[in-house]
């Protein structure tokens, strides 16, 4: 049997309108591609957070301060000016008459004021030290201390506390012990520690003060 179609459904007496129309379309886009215009968008991206400032290498511009000049100096003083006197002036005589030498006012002598003592210092600025320093101080010590026989014999040792005081003048005074070890090893200490010379002595506030000082001396026996 034959199919018969509608003439409306009959698409192919259509096909040139629907080809024209497409061209037309088709052209209408170009045309429009043509005219156009793109324009770029600048965009600034601001990475990371202010702290990565820092890591930016900027050239720091050192800031300077003009400071103003100094004032003139002063005008010097005008130089003072002697007179000369042209005349001596004459003295007049005094006539002391009868004078009684008992009348004059004994001569009284004032006591001498006592020198003012200072209390020495446990601590200054500026401690006393030995001349030439620690080391020289060691061997000042070796050198001149005697183990006692006593003590060498009974195999005593030890170490021996000496105070003393170092004056102004770096005088050694006051010497005693403040712990000690028997056989005639204090006896010893103090016996050197006397007749050591002057140390440098100690200051405080630029100037030369007394300052106690503690001296330990080791006993040994190699």
């Amino acid at each position: 049997m034959e199919i018969k179609k509608s003439p409306d459904s009959n698409l192919e007496s259509r096909k040139p309108v629907f080809f024209a129309a497409g061209l037309l379309i088709a052209l209408a886009f170009v045309l429009m591609g043509f005219e156009y215009k793109s324009f770029e968008r600048n965009s600034c991206v601001l990475q990371g957070d202010l702290g990565d400032l820092d890591e930016l290498d900027v050239e720091i511009i050192p800031i300077s301060v003009i400071k103003p000049p100094p004032p003139p100096p002063p005008p010097p003083a005008p130089p003072t000016v002697f007179d000369k006197v042209k005349d001596e002036v004459e003295t007049p005589d005094v006539d002391f008459g009868d004078l009684d030498p008992t009348d004059i006012p004994p001569i009284v002598d004032f006591p001498d004021e006592e020198p003012i003592v200072e209390e020495p210092l446990d601590f200054a600025e500026v401690m006393p030290s030995f001349p030439g320093g620690e080391k020289v101080l060691f061997q000042y010590l070796s050198k001149h201390i005697s183990y006692p026989s006593q003590a060498y014999e009974q195999g005593i040792t030890g170490i021996v506390y000496v105070s003393f005081v170092v004056g102004k003048l770096g005088e050694i005074s006051e010497v005693k012990v403040l712990k000690g070890i028997p056989g005639g090893c204090e006896e010893e200490a103090l016996k050197v520690i006397e007749s050591m010379p002057n140390w440098e002595p100690g200051f405080q506030g630029g100037k030369p003060v007394p300052v106690r000082y503690t001296l330990p001396i080791r006993f040994t026996i190699h």
